[in-house]
């Protein structure tokens, strides 16, 4: 569904800043991705990114919950950018048990279960050794929020890490 809807035109709505944005193809994979689960996991609670954005009360409780961001990267898909995800999380008693990412423009598949490590595709994920800051490549973004005051904040923050960072 993303990877057609990609190149397609896209209605566009802003939720709550002009970086904090919403199509049809979010909502969309949302439904779609809950209702699957639920033919799965009746008993289990959902907590979608476009249905709280909708206005639907999330509550995180000890039961078992799917946590989704249908287009985690809705600006790059926008933009027609690859970096564009579809996010899941299993919680557990408030503490996250499984992990899947899952980019469908690039054919890449994340996974984590606790206690057992990380996968892209089936292959073992490895942590990088670096253990010094000023030989680590740091990658990041500011997400949505474009508040003045903590947009100035985050440059801070990025700008201490920055310094000290290899790349």
């Amino acid at each position: 569904m993303i990877a057609v809807a990609v190149t397609e035109d896209k209605q566009v709505e802003m939720k709550c800043s002009m970086a904090d944005l919403v199509t049809e193809t979010d909502q969309m994979v949302e439904k779609m991705i809950i209702s699957t689960l639920k033919e799965h996991f009746p008993t289990h609670c959902f907590i979608g990114e476009e249905s709280v954005a909708a206005g639907e009360k999330c509550v995180l409780t000890d039961a078992p919950t799917w946590v989704i961001d249908p287009v985690d990267g809705t600006n790059n898909f926008v933009h027609t950018f690859p970096f564009v995800a579809v996010s899941i999380a299993l919680m557990i008693n408030k503490q996250a048990e499984i992990g899947i990412v899952y980019n469908p423009l690039l054919k890449e598949m994340y996974s984590a279960r606790k206690g057992q490590g990380a996968f892209c595709n089936g292959k073992k994920l490895k942590c990088s050794s670096v253990k010094d800051l000023g030989q680590a490549l740091v990658a990041t973004e500011f997400g949505s929020q474009r508040d003045p005051e903590i947009l100035d904040k985050k440059f801070r923050n990025m700008r201490s890490i920055i310094e000290k960072a290899h790349g």
